[in-house]
């Protein structure tokens, strides 16, 4: 539903199509092609004069940097957000975006100031994004905090907290119908968790699961991380070949133009 009447606009000046298809490329990997969609959006945003665009904007932007490695402007972007970000004005911008813009950049900015050096820092940020996702009340926004924080903690070297969260992501979709929560985001950050405990072929099985779900989708984006751990996984329970077979489909993945 719309969050006030619609102004008349002729369809190439309506910035929330420019949105989809640069969440859409990125999705599916090709996050260097998704640039001008987004630069579309930011322009499209400024052109209309859109602060609803404008944030959704500079979220897309701080998502964008964040795949596509580079954690300074990542920060930089999200920063913007939450310069423009209104907690009352803005709360019903969840229901439009199926993801609050605090919740995502707060999510990003938390992986990329962990990646710039400030572990501690990094970890205060996923628990502020938490508990903004928690207030929001939105299952799919909540989730996605979720998983992404799953990933701070598997670079923290906390696996134990890391499943915790999966658990909780996958139980979140099971109580309100969201698959791409329990079959796809809890199998894959859960999976980690267990490899980096020492439990390989639970782990393996459980990667597994969920990449399949991503790649029936059309996935591209976050697969390299996942199949570098699955190849630690695989070396672990001795398989080498494999591991190393996989790791040399990876970096073809990243190296891939787009």
């Amino acid at each position: 539903m719309p969050l006030r009447p619609v102004r008349p606009a002729a369809p190439e000046v309506t910035g929330w199509p420019h949105r989809s298809v640069a969440n859409a490329d990125a999705g599916i990997g090709r996050v260097a092609e998704s640039f001008h969609w987004v630069k579309a959006l930011l322009d499209t945003a400024k052109a209309t004069g859109d602060p609803d665009l404008l944030i959704a904007g500079h979220a897309t932007a701080s998502a964008y940097y964040f795949w596509i490695g580079r954690p300074k402007e990542c920060v930089e972007r999200g920063d913007q957000v939450l310069a423009l970000y209104d907690g009352q004005k803005h709360r019903d911008l969840v229901h439009q975006l199926n993801q609050d813009p605090k919740t995502r950049v707060g999510c990003y900015s938390s992986v990329c100031t962990w990646m710039l050096g400030y572990p501690d820092r990094a970890v205060r940020l996923v628990d502020e994004t938490d508990s903004h996702a928690r207030r929001r009340a939105h299952p799919f926004d909540l989730g996605f905090a979720l998983l992404i924080g799953a990933w701070l903690f598997d670079f923290h070297c906390e696996p134990k907290k890391m499943r915790k969260r999966a658990d909780e992501c996958g139980q979140l979709g099971r109580d309100n119908s969201l698959p791409l929560l329990w079959s796809m985001f809890a199998p894959q950050a859960c999976g980690v968790a267990l490899i980096r405990e020492g439990k390989a072929a639970e782990g393996i099985s459980s990667i597994k699961a969920g990449l399949k779900v991503w790649d029936t989708s059309g996935g591209g984006v976050r697969t390299p991380y996942l199949q570098a751990v699955l190849a630690e996984g695989m070396a672990r329970l001795g398989d080498l070949d494999g591991a190393l077979e996989l790791i040399d489909k990876t970096i073809a993945q990243i190296e891939r133009p787009g």
